[in-house]
């Protein structure tokens, strides 16, 4: 059952810390991100409190410090923070810039910068952070004509400050519906991604100019080497786009050029074709469920999957399972 106080409060199901110790806090950001000094503001007491969860891999926090404080924080190392303040403004600064983050736009972290943080009457934020390699991940699935580039972010705010403030918010709000259970992988996943894209178009980046530059030509020997891997493995749209080097647009719009079929069509039927073979020859007996078979073939809304397989095969997932032929179990006198 939820604590009464933590109502309204973000991230509140997933207290970490709740004290009046400066060196606690210290200690417990300090692990979570980097070596800092706290300096509250004189005839104030600190009251920090301490939330945290993960996003698939990204961790988002909420820090609280109940009264004006400074922080002059070390560098984070080999990741990237995102700040998005919940109430008042905090005044970011950096070697050759100061800059003001709000609850409608988040100041961007980069590794390995020094900051300094004001807040008054007091810093009161969402903070999330993530892995630089999973960033530089992200932007090899968005433009695969780009591998091994890994984008370094300018301190201070974005250009579009409303892309990746909204694209936390929906963070926060995945975590605080969930009521304290954890969030279904799918949704953590999207949203991720989500807050990873919105980071890499929302935010200036040595890599900005690979990120929008036109994709790679797709070839019609590309096409029918993209429609052999689909048919041995069943990978997603995204997963073939990238195992060729081309972005996800580009080679669907070239697939059905070239197929007279939607790419992410083609994936969907060869995945039905090889979730039927797995139902009518598994062994429910052995504890074979329509949901781990559907799962294990990429098909994650099993709603929508057992209306599809309904109307490709004209009868249920569960109907094929029911027919598939059971093994006989071996007696102990059996000859072996």
């Amino acid at each position: 059952m939820q604590n009464r106080e933590r109502v309204g409060e973000p991230l509140g199901d997933f207290r970490v810390l709740q004290t009046r110790d400066g060196e606690l806090a210290r200690r417990q950001v300090a692990g979570e991100l980097s070596e800092h000094r706290i300096e509250v503001a004189p005839g104030h007491q600190l009251a920090m409190t301490f939330n945290r969860t993960q996003i698939d891999n990204a961790t988002l926090m909420y820090v609280a410090y109940g009264a004006p404080v400074r922080l002059t924080a070390g560098p984070v190392q080999d990741h990237v923070v995102i700040i998005l303040p919940t109430t008042d403004r905090i005044r970011a600064e950096f070697d050759g810039g100061v800059v003001t983050a709000t609850q409608a736009c988040a100041a961007v972290i980069p590794a390995r910068t020094p900051t300094r943080f004001v807040g008054e009457p007091g810093i009161e934020a969402l903070v999330v952070k993530v892995e630089a390699s999973q960033v530089a991940q992200h932007l090899h699935r968005l433009a695969p004509h780009a591998p091994g580039v890994v984008p370094v972010f300018e301190p201070g705010l974005p250009p579009n400050p409303g892309l990746l403030a909204s694209a936390v918010h929906a963070l926060r709000l995945a975590v605080d519906g969930a009521a304290g259970q954890p969030v279904a992988p799918p949704i953590a996943t999207e949203l991720r991604n989500h807050l990873l894209t919105a980071l890499l178009f929302g935010h200036r980046h040595s890599a900005m100019e690979q990120l929008l530059a036109p994709p790679a030509e797709v070839s019609r020997p590309l096409l029918t080497k993209a429609r052999a891997l689909i048919d041995s493995t069943a990978p997603s749209p995204e997963e073939v786009a990238a195992a060729l080097g081309l972005s996800p647009r580009a080679l669907g719009t070239e697939f059905r050029r070239e197929f007279g079929v939607p790419l992410r069509s083609y994936v969907r039927t060869v995945r039905l074709k090889r979730v039927r073979e797995a139902l009518l020859t598994a062994d429910p007996s052995s504890g074979a469920t329509v949901t781990h078979l559907a799962l294990n073939h990429g098909f994650t809304h099993l709603g929508r999957f057992s209306v599809e397989y309904r109307e490709t095969f004209g009868e249920s997932p569960s109907s094929s399972l029911r027919r598939a032929p059971r093994q006989e179990p071996i007696s102990a006198n059996s000859p072996t």
